[in-house]
């Protein structure tokens, strides 16, 4: 069933990425039956499902053994990641088998797995629409040839995460009717979706939130610029929508960056 459900679901996707999509499942695939019994050694621990220590970056910061939650003391970074890990320690407490260490490094380095297939794929599809199908393929071997995709795969970490925002909002910029020779296009809805990814960024690290005010900051001077030029033919209610959403998020971003101020701080100083 299972194989069945694969070789749709590969049939369906576009020719630009099936190879690179075969090439990097079956390698994180038999990287993740290797490192059970092999670990890959980093600089201070091992990633894979067999590491006594999943090195996930910052260890010691996303996860408190004492149960005290996250961060060193008002140094916080964002709550998503932190959640995520929390949520799948409580599910290997629930079934009873917290104390089994390759279960909860099973759990966390599938979902960073997954996260970087998918990734593969918001890149063919942003590639495709800016460039053109040559150049989706071009940067979908890139991306899967490049050890570092493979590495944060099986670390668990949070990069993958962040790769996640970056790649479905330069989705929907690209995918957006914006960017077309189109009098009437569907602004709410490209707000809305970028207001969600935005969103996400900035509550997963300062970086997220640094991000998302360029881009919406960008996208509301192309908006404004495209209605003064007539190019765009809106509603004064979806004006108003812009402007409210977009002052939501900047306040929603600038916010954040007041709560990670000791975490920047900490972050350039130790650099």
């Amino acid at each position: 069933m299972k194989l069945n459900f694969m070789f749709f679901f590969y049939k369906k996707l576009p020719d630009t990425v099936k190879n690179q999509f075969i090439f990097l499942f079956f390698l994180i695939s038999l990287l993740i039956l290797y490192t059970i019994f092999h670990p890959i050694p980093t600089e201070y621990h091992f990633i894979g499902i067999g590491s006594p220590i999943l090195d996930i970056g910052d260890r010691d910061f996303y996860i408190n053994n004492d149960g005290s939650g996250y961060g060193f003391g008002n140094i916080k970074g964002g709550i998503i990641y932190p959640t995520i890990l929390k949520a799948i320690s409580k599910f290997t407490e629930l079934l009873g088998i917290e104390k089994i260490n390759w279960v909860w490094n099973l759990l966390t380095v599938l979902m960073t797995s997954i996260i970087s297939i998918t990734n593969l794929l918001f890149i063919d599809k942003s590639a495709k629409n800016i460039f053109g199908n040559k150049t989706a393929e071009i940067s979908n071997w890139l991306y899967v040839l490049c050890p570092y995709t493979t590495f944060y795969s099986l670390s668990g970490g949070i990069t993958m995460y962040m790769m996640l925002g970056s790649c479905v909002s330069t989705y929907l910029v690209s995918k957006s009717s914006l960017f077309k020779n189109n009098l009437n296009p569907n602004i709410i809805k490209t707000y809305i979706y970028l207001f969600l990814c935005i969103l996400y960024l900035g509550l997963l690290r300062p970086t997220g939130s640094i991000y998302g005010l360029l881009l919406i900051s960008i996208l509301l001077i192309f908006t404004i610029k495209k209605i003064n030029i007539g190019d765009f033919k809106i509603q004064k209610s979806t004006k108003y929508f812009i402007i409210l959403l977009s002052s939501i998020l900047t306040v929603i971003c600038l916010y954040q960056l007041i709560e990670y101020s000791a975490y920047i701080s900490f972050s350039i100083k130790s650099f």
